[in-house]
C-alpha cells in the first residue's frame, strides 16, 4: 500500500474523476450565476471559520433531480437542484451542508473509499455526519434545520436507505440527541430562502446526458447519437460507461434484439471521438489513441481485448501505432507517468478489466527480443513488471493500488513461463522473484493457471509432491478475522473481504481437483487412507498461533471432505466401520464435524432402533471407538 503523499494523490486523482464525471452527467450551473455565488456565500458565512473551509467550492448540479449532496474527495461539495426545491429555509440548508462538510473535514470519504462501500461504515459516518451537522453549531446558529429537513425527507416515497439508513431513523437519531445534549439556540423558527433561489430550483428540467442515450428511448436515443461530436470528453466518458452496461443488459435479456446493433454503433463512433477529445490537451495523436485505451479499459468497463462487439471495432487502432509491445508499453508507461491524467482528470475505476488489458499486452511483451540475450532474462523481465504494475496501479485509489499490483505482477509471471524448460535452472530463481512480490494467494493461483498450460513446469514451481498430497499442501489460510465494527479500519475490512472471496474460490477450485482424482482413482481406498494419514503425520501443524491454526483447520475440512466422500453416508449399519476409517486417517482424534455425524447417527437408532440388534450394534461402535486391535486388524498401516 503506498503511503502518506501517495494516498493523497491517488485520492485527489479519482476524486477529481469522480467530480467530472458528476458535473458530465448531471450539469454545473455558473459559478457566476446568482444562486451558485449565493450559495457559497452562504457556506463561508456558516462553515468559513473552521478548518479547511475556505478552499471549499459548492457545486449546483443543474439537471440533478434528486434531492440529494454528495462531498467529494476533491475537496468540493454537490447540491443538486432537486434539493433546493425541496428546502424551504435557510436552517435546512446549512443541516444539509454541515453535513457534507463534516464529511470532508473528518476524512470520510476516504474511509468509506477504503472500506470498498463497506455498508456498515458508511452507514456509521452518516449518521456521524447528521450528528456533527447538528450539534457543530457556533452560538447564535439554529440547528432545528435538521430535524426540518430529515422530517420532511422521511415522509418521501422510495426513498433510499441503503447507506444513509431511512430517513426516519436519522431523524429518531438527531431528535434524541436534542433530548440529551443542551443545545443552544435550537428553536423553531427559520428564515425562508432567497426567492431568486426558490424560483431557479422550480423550473423545468432537461434530461442529463447519461438520460439522453437511454436504450429504451429509441427516438431520443437516435437524436442524441446525431451530437455525439459536440460532448465533452467527460461526458463521453459517462455515456460510454452507461452503454456498456445496458449493452451487456440487452445482450443476455435478447441477444436477438436489433437494439444491440444500435448500441455498438454508438460505442464504435465514441471509440473515435474520444482519441480526438484527448489531442485538444496538446497530446500528439498516437499517444490520445494509447490514453483512449486506457480509458476504454480502466475507466469506461470496455472490454477491448474481445472480440464480442459484432462487427464492429472498439479498439480503433489503439496499440498499432508501435512496432512492437515493449514499445507501445513504455509509451503507456510514459503517459501514466505524466501530468496528463491529472490535467484530463482521469482516473481508473475498472480493476478487472485493467488488469485483462495488461494481460493481453504481458503475453506479447514476455516473448520480445528485450528480454532475450543467450536466454530468457528472468531478471530484467522481473523488474520491467514491476514497473508496468507500479505504474497502472497508480490511477486507482490509494485502497485499489496493492491489489492492482498484485493482480499485474501475477499475469507478467504466468507469461514469462512460456519462456523456460523443465530443467532451465533459473527457473526457481524466476519463480522465487515473483513469489517474494505477489501475495501467497495470487502465487498459489499463479501455479494453478500454469498447470493447465505449463503442465511440466508445475511440480518444479511448487516443489509439491504430486497427486492427492501436492492438492492438500501449502494450504492457505483464509484471512485473519477482523471485527465488522471496527469502523476506524475499512481499509482492512475491505482488504479482508476480498481475500475471503479470493480464498473461497480457490477452496473450492481445489475441493473439485480432490473430488476429480479420487473419483479417478483406480486403486485400494485404503491407499489413499493411508496416504492421507501418512500427510498428517509428516505435515502436523504446530497450533501455536492463529495462523497455523487456520491452516490447520483448512487442511482437516479437506482430508475430512474426502473422506466423508469415500465411506458414503453414516447409517447404524456401517458406522462402525467409518468410525474405524476416521481413526485411521486422523492419527490426532476424529474431527468434530466428524464425531457429530457419528452422535447423530446413534441418537436416531437410540429414539427409534432400526437394527435389529440394538445393544449388539452399540457395543460394535464403542469397540470400534477405544479398540486399537479392531483398527490395525482392518488397517495394518496404522501400526
Amino acid at each position: 500500500m503506498v503511503s502518506g503523499a501517495g494516498n493523497d494523490q491517488a485520492n485527489s486523482l479519482v476524486g477529481q474523476f469522480a467530480e467530472k464525471q458528476h458535473e458530465a452527467r448531471y450539469g454545473k450551473l455558473d459559478p457566476e450565476h446568482q444562486v451558485s455565488v449565493w450559495v457559497n456565500e452562504f457556506f463561508q458565512q456558516n462553515f468559513g471559520k473552521k478548518d479547511g473551509a475556505e478552499d471549499i467550492e459548492v457545486i449546483i448540479n443543474d439537471n440533478w433531480k434528486q434531492v440529494n449532496a454528495l462531498a467529494s474527495l476533491s475537496g468540493n461539495i454537490s447540491l443538486s437542484r432537486g434539493l433546493l426545491d425541496f428546502i424551504e429555509s435557510e436552517e435546512e440548508l446549512r443541516f444539509v451542508l454541515g453535513h457534507e462538510f463534516k464529511h470532508l473535514q473528518e476524512g470520510h470519504l476516504a474511509r468509506i473509499n477504503a472500506a470498498g462501500g463497506e455498508i456498515g461504515v458508511a452507514r456509521y459516518l452518516e449518521y456521524r455526519a447528521d450528528q456533527g451537522s447538528l450539534l457543530d453549531v457556533e452560538e447564535g446558529e439554529n440547528p432545528y434545520g435538521g430535524i426540518i429537513f430529515l422530517k420532511k425527507l422521511s415522509h418521501q416515497k422510495n426513498e433510499s436507505a441503503t447507506v444513509h439508513g431511512s430517513s426516519l431513523d436519522r431523524l429518531l437519531n438527531v431528535f434524541w440527541s436534542t433530548k440529551i445534549i443542551d443545545i443552544a439556540g435550537l428553536e423553531y423558527a427559520t428564515t425562508d430562502l432567497p426567492g431568486f433561489v426558490s424560483k431557479y430550483a422550480s423550473k423545468g428540467y432537461q434530461k442529463n446526458v447519461v438520460e439522453s442515450f437511454d436504450i429504451k428511448d429509441m427516438d431520443q436515443f437516435l437524436r442524441s447519437r446525431n451530437y455525439l461530436e459536440d460532448f465533452t470528453l467527460h461526458q463521453l466518458i459517462a455515456i460510454n460507461t452507461s452503454l456498456i452496461t445496458q449493452y451487456h443488459a440487452v445482450k443476455n435479456a435478447s441477444p436477438s434484439s436489433n437494439k444491440i446493433e444500435f448500441i455498438e454503433e454508438v460505442l464504435e463512433d465514441i471509440s473515435k471521438i474520444i482519441p480526438k477529445k484527448i489531442s485538444l490537451s496538446g497530446m500528439s495523436n498516437s499517444d490520445s489513441k494509447l490514453l483512449s485505451g486506457i480509458i476504454q479499459a480502466a475507466t469506461c468497463a470496455v472490454d477491448i481485448t474481445a472480440d464480442n462487439y459484432g462487427e464492429h471495432d472498439l479498439t480503433n487502432g489503439f496499440f498499432d501505432e508501435f512496432d512492437n509491445p515493449v514499445e507501445t508499453m513504455d509509451r503507456i508507461i510514459s503517459i501514466i507517468d505524466s501530468d496528463k491524467l491529472s490535467e484530463l482528470s482521469i482516473a481508473g475505476t475498472k480493476i478487472d478489466l485493467t488488469v485483462k488489458l495488461v494481460e493481453s499486452l504481458a503475453a506479447d511483451i514476455s516473448e520480445d527480443d528485450y528480454f532475450i540475450d543467450e536466454s530468457f532474462n528472468s531478471t530484467r523481465y522481473f523488474e520491467y513488471s514491476e514497473r508496468v504494475s507500479n505504474a497502472f496501479s497508480s490511477i486507482f485509489i490509494s485502497y485499489s493500488q496493492e491489489e492492482v499490483k498484485d493482480q499485474i505482477m501475477a499475469k507478467f509471471f504466468v507469461a514469462g513461463l512460456y519462456n523456460f524448460r523443465t530443467s532451465d535452472p533459473k527457473l526457481k530463481e524466476y519463480s522465487d522473484q515473483f513469489k517474494s512480490k505477489i501475495s501467497k494467494m495470487q502465487y498459489q493461483i499463479c501455479i494453478e493457471s500454469a498447470g493447465k498450460s505449463y503442465h511440466h513446469l508445475k511440480p518444479k514451481l511448487a516443489e509439491g509432491r504430486g497427486d492427492l498430497l501436492e492438492l492438500l499442501s501449502d494450504v492457505i489460510p483464509p484471512p485473519a478475522d477482523l471485527s465488522y465494527r471496527d469502523h476506524e479500519d475499512g481499509e482492512k475490512r475491505s482488504l479482508h473481504r476480498k481475500q475471503t472471496e479470493i480464498h473461497t474460490n480457490w477452496l473450492k477450485r481445489r475441493r473439485r481437483k480432490i473430488n476429480r482424482y479420487v473419483n479417478s482413482f483406480a486403486g485400494d481406498k485404503k491407499q489413499i487412507y493411508q496416504r492421507l494419514r501418512e500427510h498428517m503425520l509428516g505435515d502436523e501443524i504446530p497450533l501455536i498461533d492463529g495462523q497455523n491454526l487456520r491452516e490447520y483447520r483448512i487442511t482437516i475440512g479437506l482430508i475430512t471432505k474426502i473422506v466423508s466422500g469415500l465411506t458414503g453416508k453414516s447409517t447404524i449399519e456401517n458406522i462402525s466401520d467409518q468410525i474405524l476409517t476416521y481413526r485411521a486417517v486422523f492419527p490426532y482424534g476424529v474431527p468434530p464435524s466428524l464425531a457429530g455425524n457419528i452422535d447423530d447417527v446413534i441418537e436416531r437408532e437410540s429414539n427409534k432402533p432400526k437394527s435389529k440388534n440394538y445393544q449388539r450394534t452399540l457395543f460394535e461402535i464403542q469397540e470400534a471407538m477405544t479398540s486399537d486391535d479392531k483398527l490395525i486388524e482392518k488397517y495394518p498401516f496404522v501400526k
